[in-house]
């Protein structure tokens, strides 16, 4: 019996073993995969070549602008009117006059002047100040839109302004995710992303403050929705943070952030889970384990403290939850690399050094300073000689470098 019990012991042992590398194999075949199907369906989305023209189509309720393929398989709506003013409720239709509906959202190519960025689809103007939503008002009713699963790709500003919108379920061929496309969107609380979305640009979600569950697809090979953050399967990239997710966890299958990752974020907290052996976090900071440069830091009430654990900041730290407008640098800071300003993204912050020695400079940029310029620098006092000229040896100007108080 006692023979008996052990074999069964190691066929149980040889099957857990061999599960366990088929679902590796499955795993690396699946990344392949992956990268072959995209390369496919973007290859034929962009060989498609469209008509200039634009005519018009029109149902009970609405006017659409469209273009169409050269071979007229396809559609491009690229403005929807509202014809009696009422309608709350926008359903797109799959075909128009015998063509499949592929693209929704204004055609930027046609933007002669710069004064401003383009249209949302309804015919409000962007510009880098917001949305004209005054004129068309259409943008201001529709809180509800559906769209047909054959669309795959909605185009930059697609949605924007749409501020009763709630929630909305993305095609299920939608491939990309344009620049904007649900900006300003302030009630969309729930989105849901199909299985084949790939392209996700930056801002798409921008002033979505309420936006708090982004559910993607458990069959698409591209992205994940895990601990808060968007992630690319390929490299397990954090690509977005969900806007209102005030708290998030950098699961152990993330390796690195976005540039643009937290652009929209207004996470108060970040955990780091015990499996992630890249990173780690102290107070309101993440750095990395191997060099111990910043991450991300947290800001709070506009000031980002960065914690003492940090010895470098260089291009790919991020700052997130807000606007900084005081930036408290780590007293044990030795490294400033390459574009590291790009971080405060603020012309107005206050940058105080807390350290006894004035970091060093490494890798400069060629695109922007690696010192303050105009802003205002507070330093320990018996160290204010030393950073003043620190500050004018590398470009600044020592007159706005203070003794802090």
């Amino acid at each position: 019996m006692r023979f008996l019990k052990g074999c069964f012991m190691l066929i149980a042992v040889m099957v857990s073993l061999c599960a366990c590398s088929q679902k590796t194999d499955l795993s690396e075949n699946r990344t392949t995969e992956t990268a072959e199907e995209k390369k496919a369906e973007n290859d034929a989305f962009d060989r498609l070549n469209w008509d200039s023209r634009i005519t018009k189509w029109e149902d009970d309720s609405f006017v659409y602008h469209i273009k169409k393929s050269s071979d007229e398989k396809y559609s491009w709506i690229t403005k929807i009117e509202l014809k009696d003013g009422q309608t709350d409720s926008l359903s797109i239709p799959d075909k128009i006059e015998g063509s499949t509906v592929l693209r929704i959202g204004f055609d930027d190519s046609e933007i002669q002047q710069e004064e401003f960025l383009g249209y949302n689809i309804f015919g409000n103007r962007i510009t880098d100040t917001g949305i004209d939503n005054t004129d068309p008002d259409c943008v201001k009713k529709i809180a509800q839109i559906n769209m047909p699963d054959s669309i795959q790709s909605i185009e930059p500003n697609c949605f924007a302004g749409a501020y009763l919108l709630k929630s909305i379920r993305l095609p299920r061929d939608l491939i990309r995710l344009g620049t904007d496309s649900f900006m300003e969107c302030a009630s969309l609380e729930q989105i849901e992303m199909g299985e084949k979305v790939s392209e996700v640009q930056p801002h798409i979600f921008r002033g979505c403050e309420r936006l708090e569950d982004i559910q993607v697809s458990s069959n698409n090979k591209n992205l994940m929705q895990q601990g808060g953050f968007l992630i690319d399967r390929k490299d397990y990239r954090a690509v977005m943070a969900v806007p209102a997710a005030k708290r998030l966890h950098i699961s152990e299958y993330i390796q690195s952030f976005d540039k643009e990752c937290f652009s929209d974020s207004g996470v108060r907290q970040i955990e780091v889970e015990k499996g992630n052996s890249l990173f780690e976090i102290d107070g309101d900071c993440v750095y990395r384990s191997d060099n111990r440069a910043l991450v991300v830091g947290i800001v709070k009430d506009g000031t980002a403290t960065i914690s003492k654990e940090v010895t470098e900041i260089n291009q790919d730290s991020l700052l997130a939850g807000g606007k900084v407008s005081r930036l408290v640098l780590s007293p044990n800071l030795k490294y400033l690399r390459n574009s590291w300003l790009d971080a405060t993204d603020s012309p107005e912050c206050t940058f105080v050094f807390t350290g006894n020695t004035p970091p060093q400079i490494v890798d400069p940029s060629d695109d922007t300073s690696m010192v303050p310029v105009d802003e205002k620098v507070l330093v320990p006092q018996a160290q204010l000689k030393q950073y003043k000229a620190w500050i004018r040896d590398n470009g600044g100007n020592e007159k706005y470098v203070f003794a802090m108080k």
